[in-house]
């Protein structure tokens, strides 16, 4: 799988994250399920910016946060030099021996990025981390809405829009089997392209995730979508899990 290369975009990605209200809404009630399941030390495996990372730290939560990128690792600590979080840089889908967390969050897709063999490994290194009863949050795209007739354009189709910055994300989608879309994205900002590039997007079923955890060692205890809303499975775009380490 071709990965999207997020240094190209760090300077503009708070305007289509931290700003977003859905982010807001789906870090509040990971905030509430971590505090109902009394989890204290947190890692964020795949903090980008600190979209997550930052809110639960102001929510009291010990965090340790990573990411493979170190120019979205830079604009976290330059926007949390006030919170104790303890960046570091890492692929998730690698062994960590000294990190002690109570939970792991990978939010807002970033689990899309792996293909199922990594994915299967960054399972395999959660399950070392984490002790008994320890809990995993994570989401990504539902590939059974996606394949809904007329859900995705074949054509380019604005993705995310900034009126702030005037800046615009405009996406095409072309599915190349086995739940992986690859991905062509271009950002124009008051209608001048910017920036364009190309990544592949790994998607699932329900049955799929649930199916992974169980082969790792996790039990889902909850299944949302970004909002917490439990609209019926083909309705959700987005398949978020409470899963737990039995």
């Amino acid at each position: 799988m071709l990965r999207f290369n997020y240094d190209k975009v760090v300077d503009i990605y708070d305007s289509f994250e931290l700003s977003d209200r859905l982010n807001e809404k789906m870090t509040k009630e990971v905030a509430r399920v971590l505090h109902e399941k009394e989890c204290k030390n947190i890692w964020d495996a795949a903090c980008g910016t600190g979209a997550q990372a930052i809110p639960l730290a102001k929510a009291g939560f010990h965090m340790s946060a990573s990411d493979i990128s170190p120019h979205m690792l830079r604009v976290a600590k330059q926007k949390s030099q006030e919170l104790r979080i303890d960046y570091f840089q890492s692929d998730m889908t690698l062994p960590l021996e000294d990190l002690h967390p109570d939970a792991i969050i990978t939010l807002y897709n970033a689990l899309g990025h792996l293909s199922k063999d990594l994915f299967h490994q960054a399972l395999k290194n959660f399950y070392k981390i984490l002790p008994d009863g320890g809990i995993f949050i994570g989401d990504v795209d539902n590939r059974g809405f996606l394949e809904k007739p007329g859900k995705l354009p074949a054509d380019y189709f604005m993705s995310a829009c900034d009126k702030e910055t005037g800046w615009k994300r405009y996406s095409k989608a072309q599915a190349t089997g086995f739940g992986i879309y690859h991905m062509h994205d271009k950002w124009l900002q008051n209608e001048k392209e910017k920036i364009t590039e190309e990544w592949d997007l790994q998607t699932w079923y329900k049955e799929e995730i649930d199916d992974e955890l169980y082969r790792c060692g996790f039990e889902v205890l909850e299944w949302h979508d970004r909002e917490f809303y439990d609209r019926p499975e083909e309705e959700r775009d987005s398949i978020l899990f409470i899963a737990q380490k039995v």
